[in-house]
């Protein structure tokens, strides 16, 4: 499908943001990401029954299963990945110049939402998955946890990105 002439400075909107937040990650430490590290926290604890405590320097640990979460685990950047899918299909999905205003906005609260489920469901299944790989061969680990989360961050950002095409597609065939 091809660009139309209208969108791309929606499209350029996007991808200035992108580089921007991008570059601001650089600088950010794990206490500057709590607002993707808490609720994925959060939803870690429900899945899994443990507390996790927030240390500033490290993320927050989970003493029982000596997991922490930090910044390297913030799914920051699939955040940003989602942002721009979302953003490409609702803008391209879109009729009016408000519609396709609002539309960024919702795809970076829909990227956010979607970081943290995503992510919460990567570190509860690495937290089940990772004691097993272990068994078998220590030295998959590494290669294990980085498996996980190519295997949930694609599933989930590729069912969301359809989900959403096929949702904007339907509102358009009824107006």
């Amino acid at each position: 499908m091809f660009i139309k002439k209208r969108d791309i400075i929606y499209y350029i909107v996007a991808g200035a943001v992108f580089v921007l937040l991008k570059l601001v990650y650089r600088h950010l430490e794990t206490a500057d990401l709590t607002f993707l590290l808490a609720p994925t926290t959060k939803i870690v604890e429900l899945m899994t029954g443990f507390k996790a405590e927030f240390l500033a320097k490290d993320g927050f640990y989970f003493a029982s299963l000596n997991v922490v979460i930090n910044k390297s685990c913030s799914s920051f950047n699939f955040m940003l990945i989602s942002f721009l899918a979302f953003a490409y299909v609702s803008v391209r999905e879109t009729l009016t110049l408000l519609q396709k205003s609002l539309a960024l906005v919702g795809s970076m609260l829909l990227a956010y939402l979607l970081a943290v489920v995503s992510n919460s469901i990567r570190i509860y299944t690495a937290i089940k998955l990772l004691p097993l790989s272990q068994t078998f061969s220590p030295d998959y680990e590494g290669i294990t946890h980085e498996a996980i989360g190519i295997i949930t961050n694609l599933t989930l950002l590729l069912l969301a990105y359809f989900l959403v095409e096929r949702l904007l597609q339907k509102k358009q065939t009824r107006q």
